[in-house]
């Protein structure tokens, strides 16, 4: 039962073996390695700085959403069918990394282009038609044909983490996959996952990760979309409940930890 419901990825690195293991959600239920958790003084000092200093938290969180603003330039320039949506995003990327530096005195206001970034961002993933292999035994709903949007359908009730469509779903997997990766790294360089900076309100969750996850973010974007469309994908591989949600198939799931 516990196979059909996580999927558990081992690898082998420089401090022995590391596991992560991840629900069917995408949502992480386990990450550890066998070196444990050493925490460097002078690392969670920085952290703890940066999280009570209201400039330099600023600062931090300007320095990392440029990052990703710039890396979804590259994904849309790169990874993606040019049309006038996409132009519009990365127009709205140029954008908002010309404000950052000066122009942007809060944290609300930096949260403030991401979101609007982020929405052009997606909406130029609407041009996005996914192949399907023909099985008559396994039919394919019409909201998987094309990509609609990264929030999920109304049955899922719009939330990202609950993917109603492959896309999304392949996505929040391979986020989940991409947070583990990082948090054994920061883990093993001596930094607290919990001790978020512009993360600074995720309680329960490894702030600090979700923190170095958003540049990575549209890198993770590009290996999902030049999966999607270099690939057929088979109605087999996915699964659709009751409530809408999108499930991968085990077989996939192993397909796209190899790749991030």
């Amino acid at each position: 039962i516990l196979l059909n419901l996580q999927h558990q990825i081992c690898a082998t690195g420089a401090d022995g073996e590391q596991l992560i293991r991840i629900k069917w959600n995408g949502e992480i239920a386990i990450v550890c390695n066998g070196s444990g958790f050493a925490a460097n003084q002078s690392k969670v000092d920085w952290q703890r700085e940066l999280r009570n200093n209201p400039e330099k938290r600023l600062a931090f969180a300007k320095d990392i959403i440029t990052r990703k603003l710039q890396n979804s330039i590259v994904t849309l320039q790169k990874h993606l069918p040019q049309s006038d949506c996409n132009r519009k995003a990365i127009d709205w990327a140029e954008r908002g990394i010309a404000e950052l530096p000066e122009k942007l005195t809060s944290l609300r206001q930096v949260r403030t282009i991401e979101g609007h970034c982020a929405m052009a961002y997606f909406k130029a993933w609407t041009h996005l038609e996914l192949r399907w292999k023909q099985n008559s035994k396994y039919p394919i709903p019409d909201h998987w044909k094309h990509y609609r949007a990264r929030s999920a359908v109304h049955e899922c009730k719009s939330e990202n983490r609950r993917a109603s469509d492959p896309v999304n779903a392949m996505l929040n997997y391979a986020y989940a996959i991409k947070l583990s990766q990082l948090q054994i790294e920061a883990i093993g360089d001596g930094y607290h996952p919990m001790l978020g900076i512009m993360h600074h309100e995720e309680r329960g969750k490894p702030s600090y990760i979700l923190d170095l996850l958003e540049p990575e973010r549209p890198i993770v974007d590009a290996v999902i979309l030049d999966f999607v469309q270099s690939h057929k994908l088979s109605p087999a591989d996915f699964t659709l409940t009751e409530n809408g949600t999108c499930r991968l198939s085990p077989e996939l799931a192993k397909v796209i930890a190899n790749k991030v």
